[in-house]
């Protein structure tokens, strides 16, 4: 098949692991051997070449060439605030005509969007992929009742998605999702595990950018929304200092701010831990890595899953994890976790405490690590192997 992947990468990495998703699954499937052409697709000639360089053997289709003229002017009236409204619904319409020509001409059989709700053409046979039901599993965090949010949502997950030829998730959990609350047909669903790169983590990284020693601090890199729960995070923690059970054991916070960074300054400068609790912004991917090796351990108390990138991560590092009770959690720490309820800051701070006090239970979860990593599904190879039994059977069914 000739297989084409729009969006394929996303322009800023501060948006989190979809980036790293996208540049992950996508630098794997082109450097496999699965018996299919895949097209990357630019939306014009500075993001092609931005593809290039990322990915130097792929071939690439480049939207612009196939934009008449008045399209390009007509994109050029939307910087224009009294044009706007006018300009833009013409453009969207456009856009989607361009692109129906780019993949018609180009004898495109499957449009892959490695990207959750992505779709730029519901008539032509494309692959959705999916994160995560946050719209039904947190629906009441206010980053998710935002109105646009709510009506892009609902939109896609019942009427969209069940266009799809197939829809990709990165786990067992995130299929039962999709068949629990939207009785997607199995048969579909694809689970195609996510994984990271290991070659990455081979050298060992320090953390001298950082006032924190090695091994004595916790670390928990999320974007600050609200769902990320670094409120109860705070709160956890401020039990353990105030009863002198931390042993000087410091917190990490590192991400970038979704509007919900100043209430946590502000909740952390009232309980008086500013010199116990570090803030840093987005940080870059060889700084990310050192925090993890260095580590006593990741807390993960999202409530949004069912799978999170930093698990994997911190399998990877063989750094020790306290996280959410969620199934995709499970699916992937298995026995190299302590689980708490994120709704339950005295059950954070019980498992923050278990692991702190106890230097045998590190040993055995470093040593819980090692070898969930051997056995885990969540690894290149068999992503690799996922991706070609999906595509054979789609491949099936559309001929």
């Amino acid at each position: 098949m000739r297989i084409a992947i729009p969006f394929s990468i996303p322009k800023d990495p501060r948006i989190g692991g979809a980036y790293y998703y996208k540049k992950t699954i996508l630098t794997q499937l082109l450097k496999s051997n699965i018996p299919h052409d895949f097209f990357l697709i630019s939306e014009n000639r500075k993001e092609e070449g931005s593809l290039k360089e990322t990915f130097p053997t792929a071939q690439s289709l480049c939207i612009s060439e196939y934009e008449p003229l008045f399209l390009k002017l007509l994109k050029n009236c939307i910087y224009i605030p009294i044009l706007r409204r006018w300009t833009q619904p013409i453009v969207v319409k456009k856009n989607r005509d361009v692109f129906i020509s780019l993949i018609k001409k180009n004898k495109i059989d499957l449009v892959y969007y490695t990207g959750q709700m992505e779709c730029l053409e519901p008539s032509m046979p494309f692959i959705s992929t999916n994160w995560d039901l946050g719209h039904i599993t947190i629906k009441n965090f206010p980053e998710i009742k935002v109105e646009a949010v709510q009506e892009k949502r609902v939109h896609w997950y019942s009427k969209t998605i069940f266009s799809s030829s197939a829809v990709f998730v990165e786990s067992d959990a995130g299929k039962d999702e999709m068949i629990k609350y939207l009785s997607y047909p199995e048969d579909k669903i694809f689970v195609i595990p996510f994984f990271i790169d290991p070659d990455e983590w081979l050298l060992r990284r320090g953390i001298n950018n950082y006032t924190i020693v090695e091994h004595k601090y916790l670390f928990y890199p999320a974007q600050f929304w609200p769902h990320k729960n670094h409120e109860n995070l705070i709160d956890a923690y401020n039990l353990l200092y105030g009863q002198n059970k931390l042993s000087g054991i410091k917190l990490v916070l590192s991400g970038s701010d979704k509007g919900n960074v100043q209430k946590i300054k502000d909740k952390i400068a009232t309980l008086k831990l500013q010199d116990e609790i570090i803030l840093t912004d987005f940080i870059n991917r060889e700084d990310i890595i050192g925090l993890y090796q260095n580590a006593l351990a990741l807390v993960m108390p999202t409530y949004l899953g069912p799978t999170n990138l930093p698990i994997l991560e911190a399998l990877e590092a063989e750094c020790p994890i306290i996280c959410s009770d969620l199934s995709g959690h499970r699916e992937m720490a298995q026995d190299a976790a302590l689980y708490f309820d994120p709704s339950n800051h005295l059950d954070i701070a019980e498992k923050m405490f278990q692991l702190i006090a106890n230097k045998n239970l590190q040993v055995s979860l470093i040593k819980n690590a090692k070898k969930v990593k051997l056995s885990s599904k969540f690894n290149h190879k068999k992503a690799t192997e996922a991706l070609e039994n999906a595509f054979s059977k789609i491949e099936k069914e559309m001929y």
